[in-house]
């Protein structure tokens, strides 16, 4: 440690070293690999580049659910917007048995989205994919980022194992075996390899294992994903059949436009004059409060949709 500097400065000269050595270290590696023409081991290198892939797809599949989940959040803001907004104005203009029909409305789509009930269908789904998704998503990213790591000491080690080992058969071939440069050389070469098979012996390990159940592990993904989205949209769907009609007899929104509607005021209106003419003919007229006050005959109705 170098004298009457903090400790500070000492730590950031420190830092700096230690990033020279590693520098020159593989530099050294470097030009070791292309002048002594010693290439990497290719069935480690594919393993490697498939770890790498598999790594990029945990992550793309983590950015998706994270993007699927804000769509879910807003679902649920617009689905409170439509339940309140069709409960606040239908229960100003209409009749009671439409206003408590939106009551039901209202209430189904709590049980779909309202967050602070546990046993909602966003909550319940939310709780899932955090257990069953997210969070094991999560550890698999973080785990890899740690292989990754790993795999960095481990070409270091590597590259220090391969100068230790050239720098003793340098020393056999001109010391004698109770020369210093000898014996130094010889301790560095069994240091260098304890360290290195002490690294790379967890990390086979565990690309190995990943190599081998790494299909497993996406298959258990997609198959989650798949239940879990069918139980949402299953629980979504039977709470809010619980305000539909007892009988699917109404018509649809697209035979309610003011273009279909329009033949229903010239039809009154033809009956109107009618009704006049026969009026005048007998001496009165038909456009008395009978008459007008009379109710309006019902648009026939549908037995489904039409979908």
């Amino acid at each position: 440690m170098m004298m009457g500097l903090p400790g500070a400065a000492v730590s950031v000269i420190d830092a700096i070293e230690d990033s020279y050595r590693s520098m020159h270290t593989e530099w050294l590696a470097i030009k070791d690999k292309y002048f002594t023409a010693e290439h990497p081991d290719p069935v480690f290198e594919g393993t490697v580049r498939d770890f790498c892939a598999y790594d990029d797809a945990l992550q793309h599949i983590q950015s998706v659910v994270e993007v699927y989940m804000k769509g879910v959040d807003d679902m649920t803001k617009g689905m409170n917007a439509l339940s309140n907004g069709m409960h606040v104005v239908i229960q100003r203009i209409a009749e009671s048995q439409i206003t408590a029909d939106t009551c039901k409305f209202k209430e189904a789509h709590n049980k779909i989205v309202r967050p602070d009930a546990p046993h909602s269908s966003v909550a319940k789904l939310k709780r899932d994919m955090d257990f069953n998704i997210i969070n094991p998503i999560r550890s698999h990213v973080a785990n890899n980022r740690q292989l990754k790591n790993s795999l960095e000491i481990r070409k270091r080690r590597l590259i220090e194992l391969n100068m230790a080992r050239k720098a003793f058969e340098d020393a056999k071939k001109h010391c004698g075996d109770r020369d210093v440069q000898y014996i130094e050389s010889k301790m560095n070469y069994e240091e260098a390899t304890r360290g290195f098979h002490q690294v790379d012996r967890r990390v086979f390990e565990w690309l190995y294992i990943l190599e081998e159940y790494r299909g497993d592990i996406l298959d258990s993904i997609l198959q989650t994903l798949k239940y879990l989205e069918y139980e949402f949209f299953a629980t979504s769907a039977h709470a809010i059949s619980t305000s539909l009609p007892s009988r699917m007899e109404f018509r649809p929104m697209v035979e309610m436009t003011p273009e279909h509607l329009e033949a229903q005021v010239e039809l009154e209106l033809q009956e109107d004059e009618q009704r006049e003419g026969t009026g005048r003919g007998v001496g009165g007229s038909a456009r008395g409060g009978a008459v007008r006050g009379a109710p309006r005959p019902p648009l026939p109705r549908v037995a489904a949709l039409g979908l």
